[in-house]
């Protein structure tokens, strides 16, 4: 776990979110609620990289990840840029395992200052997937 979690400070280093607090602390946040929630320590993993291709996609990123064996289910967790949010939640929805980490996920990011128009956006997301989960 140690080679990972460094590996994770190496591809997000220097990345803030909008409170301008490191990144990497909304990464932990949400894989230490999965983890709490399944005991899975392959979602956990999972969680821990779910947003890393979305916002650092390398091959190298990718080589890892394969290696790992979790490159498909975090590739599943990234939204490509030619699909709305609900067309995305809706294929995240076809994944049951991973419904948890995109729902952790929702949640943290509800907890982030978030606009009203994220709120909403939040609030539909997290609608639509607990039917699902």
């Amino acid at each position: 776990m140690k080679r990972l979690k460094k590996y994770l400070r190496k591809v997000h280093w220097g990345d803030k979110r909008r409170d301008r607090k490191p990144y990497l602390h909304h990464l932990y946040r949400v894989a230490d609620m999965v983890f709490n929630l399944t005991g899975s320590h392959t979602l956990y993993k999972i969680a821990l990289f779910h947003d890393s291709i979305e916002l650092h996609d390398s091959m190298e990123l990718r080589k890892f990840l394969k290696k790992e064996k979790i490159f498909k289910e975090v590739l599943i967790l990234s939204q490509s840029g030619g699909e709305t949010y609900m067309q995305y939640l809706d294929r995240i929805r076809s994944y049951k395992k991973l419904i948890v980490i995109k729902i952790m996920d929702m949640i943290d990011n509800a907890c982030d200052s978030p606009t009203n128009k994220q709120k909403l956006k939040y609030r539909e997301g997290l609608r639509f997937l607990l039917r699902y989960y």
